[in-house]
């Protein structure tokens, strides 16, 4: 997955990665959450609350 690895690249070059992807799975949340802190998560387009 690229956006791992570009979460990755982020990381080892000492800064945090902020990755606004759209709608994630479990699956590809759980893959880039360690390297990854925000996820780009943010309910407010997501229907979250309605």
């Amino acid at each position: 997955m690229r956006l791992r690895q570009l979460s990755a690249l982020a990381l080892a070059a000492g800064r945090l990665a902020y990755t606004n992807a759209g709608l994630l799975s479990l699956s590809e949340m759980a893959c880039l959450g360690r390297l990854n802190p925000s996820l780009g998560a943010d309910a407010g387009g997501s229907g979250a609350g309605r």
